[in-house]
């Protein structure tokens, strides 16, 4: 009725479901939660992809004009450019490019962020 490979995608599927669900209800409490695009995280970095970050990871100036740059003179995607450098959360590297549009590299100058 069902062949191997029906079969074999199902239970690769479950077992994604299940463990975005997991990590999902222990990290509950964390920000950004939903943010978070469980799937390509696991894809690209395996179980360690979705394993809570208990740090937000701070970039450098220059890594992020590096990672616009990529962006900006490649055919690449902003999600493989956050693959490729190493960035876990890709929704960063659109809000680099629109900070880069409206200002320029002075986006990215090493300043203290500014709370309200």
């Amino acid at each position: 009725m069902f062949n191997q490979t029906f079969l074999k995608d199902t239970a690769e599927r479950a077992v994604k479901t299940f463990a975005q669900s997991m990590v999902a209800v222990m990290t509950a409490g964390a920000t950004g939660v939903l943010d978070v695009d469980w799937v390509n995280a696991c894809n690209e970095f395996g179980v360690v992809g979705l394993q809570r970050k208990w740090k937000n990871k701070a970039y450098s100036p220059q890594f992020k004009l590096n990672a616009v740059n990529l962006y900006l003179t490649s055919e690449l995607s902003q999600r493989e450019v956050a693959n490729q450098l190493g960035v876990s959360n890709c929704s960063v590297v659109p809000c680099w490019v629109h900070e880069f549009r409206q200002n320029g590299a002075a986006a990215f100058s090493s300043k203290s962020r500014e709370r309200p």
